[in-house]
């Protein structure tokens, strides 16, 4: 897991021609505790506020795998990928999305927080666990309050603000 492992097939396919377009890459078990339901009902909002409607990538398996292949079907840029169990195409996937989400507020030591950390993505972390911990030690994201749909849409127009005006 490195920014290296950029693959610029898979962001030009979750970008679909918008270089401003953000990559949110969701590679958890598709559940409540890991904040899934919560990233569904932030998704319309994000397209309402954001100036571009960003990418969801969803990987991972779960009780909520239907709500999944539905916002997929739903919207043209939400993307739910099955579970992927090779490690190079996580990494690549890793590298290739702008943001990662860790927003289980019980996470005691998070691997894929830190897989997306190495690749180079900026977090968007609940306000405990191992997410918190894992952004306050490194700089290396956004901390927002467990479960809050307004605070993940907040801090990802936030990002878009910041992404596009570098670029």
């Amino acid at each position: 897991f490195n920014p290296g492992r950029k693959d610029p097939h898979i962001l030009n396919r979750f970008k679909a021609g918008e270089p401003g377009r953000l990559v949110v890459f969701f590679p958890h078990r598709l559940c409540d505790e890991k904040g899934f339901r919560m990233t569904l009902a932030a998704y319309p909002l994000c397209c309402e506020k954001l100036k571009l409607e960003p990418a969801f990538v969803y990987a991972g398996i779960g009780p909520d795998v239907e709500l999944a292949r539905e916002a997929d079907k739903k919207y043209p840029h939400v993307h739910y990928l099955g579970y992927i169990n090779d490690k190079i195409e996580m990494a690549k996937l890793h590298a290739s999305c702008t943001i990662g989400l860790a927003l289980s507020g019980g996470e005691t030591f998070g691997l894929s927080i830190l897989e997306a950390m190495a690749s180079g993505q900026m977090l968007i972390a609940a306000n405990s666990g191992a997410a918190r911990e894992h952004v306050e030690c490194s700089g290396g994201g956004v901390i927002i309050d467990h479960q809050s749909v307004s605070q993940l849409v907040d801090a990802l127009a936030d990002i878009e603000n910041n992404v596009n005006s570098v670029a």
